[in-house]
């Protein structure tokens, strides 16, 4: 298992770097306009004046030269495909792995999160609060119920709303409603004395709050909580973690519509998830993350960022990473472009000398 997930993990590495940034592919079509530009511009200051003006041969062939040297578009090629190797190979020290330099800097254009509950809020460890013991009737009542989940696909929870569709009445649906009036989560389960319903609590992780703050000062709002969990379970984590806007007892299906309404909104929007019930929510943000170790195969392949982790603290980490990363590509354009127009103005006024132009080229370079 662990060769195989290794051998994922390799695979995603490879795909990254088919995935380029909108800013390479920018820099790449200026260069494919700029470069032969520029060769026309050095060749026509070469032959121009000897062929028109009468002018020496060897004097504007070195100027023609010097011209050529100075906008040498190296340092425009690689200052962008550089940085986003250097970002992508730094997020995944981090374990933070990045499907592609697109997806970075998507995740620094972030304006709103949605996110599940289970293991990125919660700590994913459930314990046994409270189990309540079903009569022969109710039990059967409750594999009824069971069979109808599963020809429904199976990826939701066992909560009131839930429990009315599937047509679950009587003492199972009054233990549901009981259980998770205060708080819990419900599972059915079955020992050899019978079968239950049992009250399930994950206790929220503390760092959440905190992680939370720090996306709200990135000016990443708003920051929702998309998930299938009853609602006082979903208002109790969200709660603790400072977040207002809540949807409980959602299906796949209405948390992936939930979230396309958030991106027609605010056009870049992430979504964190680490279970199958969340691939599709994660499929339709325009950033998807798989946030926690035990994240589904389908879920890791579904979302453009894999974070080797639990809690949200590490996607905070990789809005500013990417934002950082942006801002060195921008820097780099700017000192790149500064160098040239600063040593072509030098060589109009013919103080501009190979050598200079050389240092100039692969100095910027």
């Amino acid at each position: 298992a662990r060769d195989t997930t290794l051998a994922r993990m390799l695979r995603m590495v490879e795909d990254s770097r088919t995935r380029r940034a909108p800013s390479e592919r920018t820099i790449e079509k200026f260069t494919r306009y700029y470069t032969p530009a520029i060769l026309a511009l050095a060749l026509g200051l070469a032959l121009f004046p000897p062929i028109v003006l009468h002018a020496s041969w060897s004097e504007w062939a070195y100027h023609g030269m010097v011209i050529l040297l100075i906008s040498c578009p190296c340092a425009f090629v690689i200052s962008t495909p550089v940085t986003i190797v250097a970002a992508l190979a730094s997020a995944a020290r981090q374990g933070v792995l990045v499907k592609g330099g697109a997806f970075l800097e998507e995740a620094a254009r972030i304006r709103a999160l949605a996110l599940d509950r289970h293991g990125i809020l919660t700590r994913g460890r459930p314990e046994v609060a409270r189990r309540i013991a079903l009569a022969p009737e109710a039990a059967r009542h409750l594999a009824q119920w069971e069979d109808w989940r599963a020809s429904e696909g199976g990826t939701f929870a066992l909560t009131p709303r839930r429990a009315a569709e599937g047509g679950l009445t009587g003492a199972a649906a009054a233990a549901i409603d009981e259980l998770t009036a205060e708080g819990w989560t419900v599972e059915p389960s079955r020992d050899s004395y019978g079968v239950y319903l049992e009250g399930f609590c994950d206790n929220p992780r503390r760092e959440s709050r905190t992680a939370v703050q720090d996306l709200t000062a990135l000016g990443v709002a708003p920051i929702v909580l998309f998930t299938g969990d009853p609602w006082p379970a979903a208002r109790a984590a969200a709660h603790a973690a400072g977040i207002e806007h809540v949807q409980a007892e959602l299906l796949p299906g209405e948390k992936a519509d939930l979230v396309r309404g958030l991106v027609h909104q605010h056009r870049h929007v992430a979504m964190a998830g680490d279970c199958t019930a969340d691939a599709p929510a994660v499929a339709a943000a325009s950033l998807g993350i798989s946030l926690g170790l035990p994240a589904s195969d389908l879920i890791r392949e579904s979302a453009d960022v894999v974070v080797m982790g639990s809690g949200l603290g590490k996607v905070a980490f990789l809005v500013r990473h990417a934002r950082r990363t942006l801002r060195v590509i921008r820097q780099n354009i700017a000192f790149a472009l500064l160098m040239k127009v600063a040593f072509l103005l030098a060589a109009l006024f013919g103080v501009a000398t190979l050598w200079m132009a050389v240092a100039a080229d692969m100095g910027a370079t």
